[in-house]
């Protein structure tokens, strides 16, 4: 039998295709796995007849795909900081990992946990008791610190992945907070006080509440 001269050689497409689909994670990314193989082959040369080609390409599939797996999931999680920090958004729900809110500096570490926590700006905003333009610079510092973030753990081979899987209704969480608020008075003995509510892993309901400090009148008591 004559053999094929390696510039005749025909790549084993059909073989590739049911391996791409095997780790491509969407189907309209198998064409592009395949494509890019492709391209990497004629660029290093690799001989379509040979007998390791195939393992090869079965490699290289698999490490390409777990790279556009890794380079999407960092964009979404890119974006999804974006979001919140132009809109603020209720419907955005953001985990951050602890290894990356405990490295932040503090001003930026309570406003992570609070964003974890699900709040929105508006929240955070009576929460902290600050300016809309400190908390928007803030954010778009956090949004520098996440993107730092997500690019080292692309360089280090890391896939970042959610701490938790959220299963809880935080849409009836938040309504029914908002209910126990509404059901509650803002001051207590004519203090000034704050309130935030919150929910355990359970999905138990509990609030906070803070009241200033006393002062005292400055002339004294009066008869």
């Amino acid at each position: 039998m004559e053999s094929v001269p390696r510039d005749r050689a025909q790549p084993p497409i059909k073989e590739l295709y049911r391996i791409a689909k095997q780790y491509s994670r969407r189907v309209e990314e198998v064409d592009d796995l395949v494509q890019d193989l492709l391209l990497e082959a004629v660029k290093t040369g690799k001989d379509f007849s040979d007998a390791s080609f195939m393992a090869w390409g079965r490699g290289f599939l698999r490490n390409h795909a777990a790279f556009i797996a890794r380079t999407e999931g960092r964009r979404r999680k890119r974006e999804e900081m974006v979001q919140y920090a132009d809109q603020g958004a209720d419907d955005i729900d953001i985990q951050l990992p602890e290894d990356f809110i405990a490295h932040l500096r503090p001003s930026l570490r309570i406003v992570a946990r609070l964003v974890s926590c699900g709040l929105n700006r508006k929240e955070i905003l009576y929460l902290l008791n600050i300016a809309d333009t400190a908390l928007r610079q803030r954010l778009t510092a956090l949004r520098r610190e996440w993107t730092a973030y997500l690019d080292t753990t692309l360089e280090q081979g890391r896939e970042y992945r959610d701490q938790y899987t959220h299963v809880l209704p935080n849409g009836l969480i938040r309504r029914s907070l908002k209910q126990v608020f509404s059901n509650t008075t803002g001051n207590k003995g004519g203090k000034s006080s704050r309130i935030i509510g919150s929910h355990d892993p359970d999905g138990h309901l509990f609030t906070i509440r803070s009241f200033s400090a006393h002062k005292k009148d400055p002339g004294g008591n009066k008869e």
